[in-house]
């Protein structure tokens, strides 16, 4: 290929994971920027029953995280991702003709499957399409699909006439998606860098190489308590802002403020922090920034709120793109196995998304009686702190970069 051609197919293959991306995430949030609409479709009893909905897709990314990565190695990432996508329509197409939990939930987790073999061969993706030195840089770009699908899906949603027009709405974007991505993404086109049979490993291999690694089981712990936080605050803070008298409307507009500060995050936080001689001491800052706003933010007046969220959607948000980047840069994994290792530390991330918040973080919170939701943004607070913990037991970002 050409330059300019490795440079086209390249755009292609990151537009297209981008909106794999965005349409996965604005499906699941959805339900968090129309909660009542939620617990009247479904007749919802109970605040758990809410959150396995919400945790759902990333159930998907538990059972299939690993394997996704794996296949990926060995079969190739177009096939792979372009099968999970298939999925993902289905699970978008039961959502609105689910009337009762059992079957909603059912179409939850499959939509969660495309979104799942992605974000488990990102870096995989962007190592395979550009030089290993600019994922950095790539990355932000890219999961910008995650964070940008939130702040439009809390603007928009509440301008649909009903929840199912809503629902049939982005399962028809979600066919459109899958249809485009079989059409303009070439198995070639993840051959760019000429890294040697990168997508002919064996799976057994590909898989011990990432086992064997403490740091990709630290960057998997990193990312499930810094997920299951800000699942718990995205899960509950419209509720907790309507139950202070903020219409529904109101609320998402002030949740979006978050997701704005995650969209800034997500392209700005790798590139200053990669500017920096260690990385540590700024994701650590992050992660202080970020407990201080998913524990007070939802108590504080208006403007004040706002500034905090913005601030809070930026670090969770730049914390999550850093680490992302590991595999590649690790010297054990490196672009290779990216795909098995980028899985696995993407099904320990899920397992601390989907079971902190619905069976340890509400159930606890609700123990001890929480009032207007305090302790479910108190104990989310701490699985930030927990968070930090396993950040500072992983080697320093820039001095891997530099060893390249």
């Amino acid at each position: 290929m050409s330059n300019n051609e490795k440079k086209k197919s390249a755009l292609i293959v990151m537009a297209m994971t981008f909106l794999v991306l965005f349409i996965g995430n604005y499906g699941q949030f959805q339900f968090a920027a129309l909660p009542m609409d939620i617990f009247l479709k479904l007749g919802l009893t109970a605040d758990t029953q809410f959150t396995s909905l919400m945790t759902a897709p990333m159930i998907a990314a538990i059972l299939l995280g690993i394997l996704s990565g794996a296949l990926a190695d060995r079969f190739g990432i177009k096939l792979v991702v372009g099968v999970a996508n298939i999925v993902t329509v289905v699970g978008m197409i039961i959502r609105p003709l689910a009337h009762i939990f059992g079957l909603m939930f059912i179409g939850m987790i499959l939509m969660g499957v495309g979104c799942a073999a992605t974000s488990s061969n990102l870096s995989k993706i962007l190592a395979s399409v550009v030089s290993v030195d600019k994922v950095s840089k790539y990355m932000g770009i890219v999961l910008l699909g995650s964070t940008l699908s939130m702040a439009v899906c809390f603007s928009t949603s509440s301008l649909f006439p009903s929840l199912d027009a809503a629902l049939w709405t982005i399962a028809a974007v979600s066919v459109l998606i899958s249809i485009l991505w079989f059409i303009l993404v070439r198995k070639k086109d993840f051959q760019n860098n000429d890294l040697p049979e990168i997508e002919k490993v064996k799976m057994s291999v590909s898989f011990k190489k990432a086992f064997k690694s403490k740091n990709v089981w630290f960057m998997g712990l990193v990312l499930a308590f810094v997920l299951a936080a800000n699942i718990i605050n995205q899960s509950f803070l419209v509720l907790a802002l309507t139950g202070r008298g903020y219409s529904t409307a109101m609320a998402g507009y002030i949740n979006t403020i978050m997701t704005i500060g995650s969209i800034v995050g997500t392209l700005t936080g790798p590139i200053i922090v990669f500017k920096l001689k260690s990385q540590k001491p700024a994701l650590v800052f992050m992660g202080i920034v970020a407990i201080i706003g998913v524990a007070f933010a939802w108590q504080l007046t208006t403007v004040a709120m706002c500034i905090v969220l913005f601030l809070e959607g930026y670090c969770l948000s730049a914390i999550i793109t850093i680490t992302m980047i590991y595999p590649v840069a690790l010297k054990e994994i490196g672009p290779i196995y990216a795909g098995s290792a980028g899985g696995m530390a993407s099904t320990i991330q899920l397992l601390g998304a989907v079971c902190l918040p619905t069976y340890v973080i509400v159930p606890v919170a609700n123990l001890l009686g929480s009032i207007g939701y305090s302790y479910y943004f108190y104990l989310g607070a701490v699985s930030m702190l927990i968070a930090i913990f396993f950040m500072i037991l992983l080697p320093d970002m820039n001095k891997l970069m530099k060893a390249e």
